[in-house]
């Protein structure tokens, strides 16, 4: 029996044409009532991610000392990986407990306004940023801080956010209501006062004003429409502020 090559090629080419269009119309279904209809899913999956690695972390020290990330490591200790996984790890219950509450937040925020492939991109970038630019300072060798923690990469969405949805109010110590731009400006203000300073070393402020400053430059490069809207929201709340203060203008 003589077998027909090209009649089984085309067969075959037409079953597995057949089989990705199906697939790529149940992700998108999945996709849309998972992420687009039901935004909390998409964000509660992401910090159940990183909270899984963290608990992990907390018992497996092997683990710990595979992911973390340590600014002046050299030679055959130095993993290309640890630039982003570091973010994977937190000190203690606490700090995983603030990162994942204000990631959340964040999250379901931006899967309303945005993509999945920008939010990723924004968290990899607000992550890897800070992370580059501390080890290659001049002062890197003298430096043997441990990095570990999401925050680079929450504070590069927070900076997206803002820039996307410049009219939101946050709430600082959930009592106090700063416009969005106020909220950024002081944060990256105080961030580099902070790490300047020297104040609170233990916490990586200048990992926080890095990543913020990234993910609101990301946000401004891709979606040129919301910088301009966000330049005249800052306006507005500058002017609000002055007469707040009475202070002529």
């Amino acid at each position: 029996m003589e077998f027909n090559h090209q009649y089984l090629a085309k067969q075959w080419g037409d079953m597995m044409e057949t089989l990705m269009t199906s697939l790529s119309h149940d992700y998108t279904l999945l996709y849309r009532s998972l992420v687009v209809d039901e935004p909390h899913t998409g964000a509660l999956f992401v910090v159940g991610s990183i909270s899984l690695v963290s608990l992990m972390g907390f018992w497996w020290n092997g683990l710990f000392e595979l992911l973390s990330l340590r600014i002046n490591e050299s030679g055959k200790y130095w993993k290309i990986w640890r630039l982003l996984s570091y973010a994977l790890l937190h000190k203690d219950a606490g700090h995983l407990l603030a990162n994942m509450v204000c990631m959340y937040s964040c999250l379901k925020m931006l899967f309303k306004i945005s993509t999945p492939s920008f939010i990723a991109t924004t968290f990899v970038v607000g992550t890897l940023a800070p992370a580059i630019i501390a080890i290659l300072s001049p002062s890197s060798s003298e430096n043997d801080q441990v990095i570990i923690g999401a925050s680079c990469g929450l504070f590069a969405l927070i900076g997206a956010l803002a820039l996307l949805k410049s009219s939101i109010v946050v709430y600082l110590f959930f009592i106090i209501p700063l416009p969005a731009q106020m909220f950024v400006l002081g944060v990256f203000i105080l961030s580099l006062y902070f790490h300047y300073s020297n104040r609170c070393p233990s916490i990586w402020h200048f990992g926080h004003a890095m990543g913020l400053a990234s993910g609101f430059l990301l946000a401004s490069l891709t979606h040129p429409e919301a910088s301009t809207r966000f330049s005249k929201d800052a306006l507005t709340s500058l002017q609000n502020l002055a007469i707040f203060l009475k202070i002529p203008i």
